[in-house]
């Protein structure tokens, strides 16, 4: 389940800004029971002149607000993140923001009208969400659904992943200017690690092409995209809860200040991650499942879509097939795709 703020580019138009939130089964702070949607019509009704007949208009429909539950509690996600997660939503849910509810399949526009909680303890809080539904994205596709994911080559999600290791290495030269706890240090190496565990093994499938079992290895990528996201969600909240492990002195303002300066886009990077990541594991799998691929390409720079047709398939007459499966933009190829060949119906 996630609920993403949606802002107004430049342009006008919306895009999802940082302010989210993202819950699953692993921290069981998805919703509890069932999603009841209602989409209700507005009419008219009138009798026919000279005759008993009623005849009833459609005016408008919408979908009417409705309520979410769920809890949060320690014993799914350590100490202090009840707390953590009811002190950011009641900041989020007070800007009244415009947002996208995403659950499964499903995706709803609308406003974030209401915020309840009952409190129970500082480790276990209930709460219960009332978003105005704007939009059903769902039913506005002509697939019937409008949940986009990005489309990007294993390499280029690589290359992307790898910029943000390089900035939260940055952040991690900095570390000797902060004054925070060993066991936090070694900890923050430790997931680092992870995450560049996972990353290098990405690279090596990025680097050498997927000719033959190109099935196996995108479920193989999506595997470690996931152990990525993993990874990354882990130190987000690790971070998060830092401050609890953080030797600060109190009356020292500049260590209180390079901490905080610190301690907010170490946290923002790992959440970047943990939502890009998702986004690969599921580019992945998607094209497992749509194309059933025979292959992962990287072309020659200048070769054309109907020789490489030819190489697989024996013909070059089956060019758009390679061309649609990548959402390719140009014919020409500069080098730098990683294109994903997929199965002929017939094979």
């Amino acid at each position: 389940m996630k609920i993403v703020q949606l802002v107004r580019n430049g342009s006008g138009a919306l895009e999802e800004g940082l302010s989210r939130f993202e819950w699953s089964g692993t921290t069981h702070s998805s919703m509890q029971g069932t999603l009841d949607l209602e989409l209700m019509s507005k009419t008219v009704r009138k009798e026919m002149p000279g005759s008993n007949e009623v005849v009833e208009q459609k005016m408008s429909s919408t979908w009417q607000p409705f309520e979410m539950n769920g809890e949060w509690d320690d014993k799914w996600a350590g100490a202090g993140f009840a707390m953590d997660m009811f002190n950011d939503f009641a900041i989020f849910a007070e800007k009244t923001p415009y947002v996208r509810f995403t659950l499964d399949k499903h995706s709803i526009q609308g406003l974030l009208t209401n915020f309840k909680v009952k409190y129970k303890t500082a480790s276990k809080i209930s709460w219960t969400i009332t978003i105005s539904p704007h939009k059903n994205d769902t039913f506005t596709a002509n697939t019937g659904t409008s949940i986009d994911f990005t489309r990007k080559s294993i390499d280029q999600w690589w290359k992307q992943f790898q910029l943000q290791l390089a900035a939260l290495n940055v952040l991690r030269a900095q570390r000797p200017k902060i004054p925070m706890a060993t066991s936090f240090a070694d900890k923050f190496d430790s997931l680092l690690s992870a995450v560049n565990s996972a990353l290098t093994a990405i690279g090596n499938i990025a680097t050498n092409g997927l000719q033959s079992n190109a099935e196996r290895e995108l479920l193989k990528a999506a595997s470690l995209f996931r152990r990525v996201r993993g990874a990354a969600l882990d130190a987000f909240f690790n971070t998060r809860q830092a401050a609890n492990a953080i030797d600060v002195a109190k009356n020292d303002v500049l260590g209180t200040l390079n901490y905080d300066s610190w301690i907010h886009p170490a946290t923002q990077q790992f959440w970047i991650m943990m939502g890009e990541a998702k986004q690969a594991e599921v580019d992945m799998l998607t094209r497992v499942g749509l194309y059933h691929p025979i292959a992962v390409y990287r072309p020659l720079g200048g070769e054309s879509l109907e020789r490489i047709s030819q190489k697989f398939y024996g013909t070059p007459d089956n060019a758009s097939l390679i061309y649609d499966a990548n959402h390719l933009s140009s014919v020409v190829l500069d080098g730098n795709e990683l294109l994903t060949i997929p199965a002929m119906s017939n094979q």
